[in-house]
């Protein structure tokens, strides 16, 4: 972006292309496009495992929403938990109590998809603001 060579910068559209450009609720699909991608692609999943600085995740989170969530799956401490724990979240939202919902949407109700999405988005990417950019670094397309 700073070569003294302006035709050997890159454009406006690719710039803006970088996550760390995006919102949060195109993170958010982001990492669910990356993760049901690691579904089917060993090679993806295997370069996910090694992303260890967010094996302690669950100690981060607020602890009433874990408890919440765990009694529907159960989520180890590596990145892909992370992932499929944010993931499950935003799909079931609505679907936990009031107290879990306030959470992530004050004392508005989980109707609108969008508000989820970007709720749920801001908190995980305030508790891990590196989360986008180190998955981005194994998997830079969806």
């Amino acid at each position: 972006m700073i070569n003294e060579d302006y035709t050997k910068r890159p454009t406006c559209d690719s710039v803006l292309g970088h996550p760390f450009f995006w919102g949060p609720a195109q993170k958010m699909d982001y990492l669910s496009n990356v993760l049901l991608a690691s579904r089917t692609n060993r090679n993806l999943t295997s370069e996910l495992g090694k992303i260890k600085d967010f094996n302690n995740w669950q100690s981060k989170v607020n602890q009433d929403v874990l408890k919440d969530m765990i009694e529907k799956s159960k989520y180890q401490g590596t990145l892909i938990s992370l992932l499929t724990f944010i993931r499950n979240l935003r799909e079931h939202l609505h679907q936990r109590p009031a107290g879990i919902q306030r959470v992530f949407l004050g004392n508005s109700t989980a109707t609108d998809p969008e508000k989820v999405k970007m709720s749920i988005g801001r908190y995980f990417f305030n508790m891990f603001p590196t989360l986008v950019m180190e998955v981005f670094k194994t998997h830079p397309t969806t």
